[in-house]
């Protein structure tokens, strides 16, 4: 006769300790022999099924958390790189810029340009400095009020389009599309 699980009533071969479907424990104990290979039997123990030679699950919630802690990592690695380098546009412009070339007679090449962090703006031409003014960003324009000292008309301020290249090194400025002096350019290079 054969032998059967008391369980779950799979067939067993002789010397079986565990029921190979259910995973029923028989140390100790000797499956029973019965005509219809069935006993029922109610466990001593509850059943907990853990299949043979493969380890146990482990919970993917501590897997999500190192990826979500990996993740925030590379944000805020790339976020602290992204300000050191690029920074905001205001504090690309503070320091020192040599006048590469300009198309207005008024600011040579040789000339330097001072973007103070205050918001002075300074033009150094021949050794010789002079404050001629305010300088802010609003929007993506570089705003330039120029002061009574630096011209005999009253206060004028002007909105210019900027862009910065040679990672940010350099800055070519130029007035707004339609203005009267539309084909002026300023290229600045960083000291």
């Amino acid at each position: 006769m054969a032998k059967y699980c008391s369980n779950c009533g799979v067939e067993l071969f002789d010397g079986t300790k565990f029921c190979t479907s259910c995973g029923a424990n028989f140390e100790g104990k000797t499956a029973e022999t019965t005509q219809t290979g069935y006993q029922i039997q109610q466990p001593s123990q509850p059943r907990v099924y853990t299949p043979t030679g493969q380890p146990p699950r482990k919970s993917n919630k501590k897997l999500m958390a190192v990826v979500a802690i990996f993740v925030v990592a590379i944000v805020v690695i790339a976020s602290v790189i992204l300000i050191l380098f690029i920074g905001s546009s205001s504090s690309n412009f503070v320091g020192t810029w040599n006048v590469i070339s300009s198309s207005d007679s008024s600011m040579s090449a040789g000339s330097t340009m001072t973007f103070e962090g205050n918001g002075d703006l300074k033009v150094t031409y021949m050794g010789s400095s002079m404050t001629i003014g305010k300088w802010s960003i609003e929007g993506n324009r570089l705003c330039i009020q120029t002061s009574s000292t630096f011209s005999n008309a009253t206060l004028s301020k002007a909105c210019l389009i900027y862009s910065f290249s040679d990672y940010g090194r350099t800055v070519t400025i130029l007035p707004p599309p339609g203005s009267s002096s539309s084909d002026q350019t300023l290229i600045l290079s960083k000291q």
